[in-house]
């Protein structure tokens, strides 16, 4: 697609770096400088409602879970659109953290955190989105800017309308639970968001962690102290992450920033959704008896991930269509399901998995066993896994005849 207002987009790159440059200091709240153009750099300030007259929910025929957008036009062998459903105001969810409680369904909210006041009213412009935050069922990470964050962006929103909005909020959501043990074990790889983008967790010279967004230029953002919620993770950041915007050749208007096309609903892509020639993900596309699987990465917004040569430590375990045993019904859960397959190794690893005992990535990871058969192929688990590419400066991608 053609990257959406583009007219709007050099006001938003130079406000937001006068907003990025005002101040050094910790409390300053102001979003990272060195934005591109392409790309979209701000949210609301949160001094009013947080939106604009004709704001809509931002949800459309074909979407996920209201976080992704336009990702398929059909359903995946169950694995199609099911919105979260309406927030309330009881609970120990995200939203309840962030906004407050009431015992009586539209009471008085008490608690709450003040300053995250400003993001709570840009949120109410878009009802899935909180829906999403309040549903119980989702497991999920939200890096929650300030409102001194939201003011210092305050100068480039007037360039953006309610989708570029909605795509940075939705950069600002991890669809896996990510409390700090686990941030550890995830340092400087790409972690996907609820946009489809990724970005990173490092660590600062004194052992902080800060975030980093993939536009290029940006600059780490501290990350905070996590606080608990019953369906994942808040961390409160002093600025707001520049988010990168819908790529070239999605569904106009209604992008996920990370997916090149649409899935039909039957495992097959259309829309020039072809991986990168010796990718794990074009090796995935190119077995027909892996559809079902491609379908689970393409919910999961996981494509570029899997085609980015700076992640070759990266390995894909893919059973084929009569073994992979996934249910998944939106983009979280698809990630979700997704990660018991995803091995990260250490830093710097690359090439074939080497026999030996390791666990897979996420919430959902399993301890695997790895054997090799000495005929080229290994043995995972009593599954037997071949492996689909000869490359290895990619991630690497094994098919196997059992799930895991």
């Amino acid at each position: 697609m053609v990257i959406r207002k583009v007219f709007a987009l050099s006001i938003v790159a130079a406000s937001l770096a006068i907003a990025g440059c005002s101040s050094d200091d910790d409390d300053d709240g102001g979003t990272t400088d060195g934005m591109t153009d392409g790309m979209t750099d701000g949210t609301t300030d949160g001094t009013t409602d947080g939106t604009t007259d004709g704001m809509t929910d931002g949800m459309t025929d074909g979407t996920t879970d209201g976080m992704t957008d336009g990702t398929t036009d059909g359903t995946t062998d169950g694995m199609g659109p099911e919105p979260s459903p309406p927030a309330t105001t009881e609970g120990g969810s995200i939203l309840d953290v962030a906004r407050g409680t009431s015992d009586t369904e539209g009471g008085e909210l008490t608690g709450g955190v003040e300053e995250l006041s400003s993001l709570v009213s840009t949120l109410e412009g878009y009802p899935d989105l909180v829906n999403l935050l309040d549903d119980a069922s989702q497991t999920l990470t939200v890096l929650a800017p300030n409102n001194e964050a939201f003011t210092a962006a305050q100068e480039a929103l007037a360039g953006l309308d309610e989708d570029q909005v909605k795509n940075v909020l939705q950069y600002h959501v991890i669809p896996q639970n990510i409390d700090e043990t686990a941030a550890m074990d995830m340092l400087e790889t790409d972690i996907a968001t609820a946009n489809g983008a990724p970005l990173q967790i490092s660590q600062a010279e004194d052992g902080s962690l800060q975030v980093t967004s993939s536009v290029e230029g940006s600059e780490p953002v501290p990350l905070g102290v996590g606080t608990t919620a019953d369906n994942g993770t808040v961390y409160i950041i002093p600025s707001v992450l520049a988010a990168p915007d819908a790529v070239e050749g999605g569904d106009d208007g209604e992008g996920d920033g990370m997916t090149d096309g649409t899935t039909d609903g039957t495992g097959s892509t259309d829309g020039g959704n072809t991986g990168a020639a010796g990718s794990a993900y074009a090796a995935l596309q190119g077995d027909g008896d892996l559809s079902e699987f491609v379908a689970l990465v393409d919910q999961a917004n996981y494509q570029n991930s899997l085609q980015d040569s700076n992640n070759n430590e990266f390995v894909v375990l893919a059973p084929s269509n009569s073994s992979l045993d996934v249910t998944a019904t939106d983009q979280p859960s698809a990630f979700a399901a997704l990660s018991k397959y995803l091995l990260v190794r250490p830093e710097g690893t690359s090439g074939p998995l080497v026999p030996g005992t390791y666990t897979t990535f996420g919430d959902n990871g399993v301890e695997i066993t790895v054997t090799d058969n000495g005929d080229g192929t290994l043995a995972i688990n009593g599954a037997t896994a071949t492996p689909l590419q000869e490359s290895t400066d990619n991630p690497v991608a094994y098919k196997l005849d059992a799930d895991l």
